[in-house]
């Protein structure tokens, strides 16, 4: 949330866009955007408690924000309908190819894309890359220069690396101050099996922080 905020703080979207809010988790993002803007926000997750959760914090908010279940590899979405998409660490986890073709057909002409997506930064062993591949679902890990070749075959014209970071700098950064609990991000997730997934995850995030960063992609068509 902090890092999304930092990097929307320049851009100027109108109370008149439209902004998807791409594999919206629990929606945090999604009220984010609507209090910053006062924009249509369109969130969709692929998850049923995921958008159970957002859509439940949709109806509490004073703002216009429709939630929807879907795959963002076949976005239900018209051709050229959004002004910004945001997505933050859900296209690694689908078919990139796919996902960033469709972000590329539903955006509008000059819209812009935000992806938050994890990079490698140092090589992985065999066995590493293969437990990392077999939790995830993944077929492939992505280097900077993997998204940026991904990003330009699915029709961006300007790809920039906003900010950058290794996962364990990151999470020393995000440090809970001491003597205060680290929040946690599914606290209002009820599914029990999703819940014992998100907290393997992050136990994998923590087991190859050194190895695995991010980037903030802008890409605009």
């Amino acid at each position: 949330m902090r890092l999304t905020k930092e990097i929307l703080l320049n851009e100027n979207i109108q109370s008149s866009a439209t902004v998807l809010d791409a594999g919206c988790g629990i929606g945090d993002t999604s009220i984010l955007l609507a209090e910053m803007f006062h924009c249509q926000i369109e969130a969709i997750d692929q998850h049923p408690e995921m958008v159970r959760v957002t859509a439940a914090k949709a109806k509490n908010s004073a703002h216009a924000i429709t939630v929807a279940q879907g795959n963002i590899e076949n976005l239900p979405y018209k051709n050229e309908t959004f002004e910004v998409i945001i997505s933050e660490s859900v296209t690694a986890f689908t078919d990139t190819s796919k996902t960033l073709a469709e972000f590329s057909r539903t955006l509008k002409e000059n819209g812009v894309l935000y992806l938050i997506e994890m990079t490698v930064e140092q090589p992985f062993s065999k066995d590493e890359e293969e437990e990392f591949l077999d939790f995830y679902g993944m077929v492939e890990m992505l280097t900077e220069e993997g998204w940026k070749e991904r990003l330009k075959k699915a029709g961006f014209q300007t790809v920039q690396v906003v900010k950058a970071n290794t996962v364990s700098n990151e999470m020393s950064m995000q440090s809970a101050p001491e003597g205060q609990e680290q929040p946690v991000p599914f606290v209002m997730i009820d599914n029990d099996d999703l819940r014992g997934v998100l907290e393997d995850h992050y136990v994998l995030t923590y087991q190859y922080a050194e190895k695995l960063g991010y980037r903030v992609f802008r890409a605009q068509l």
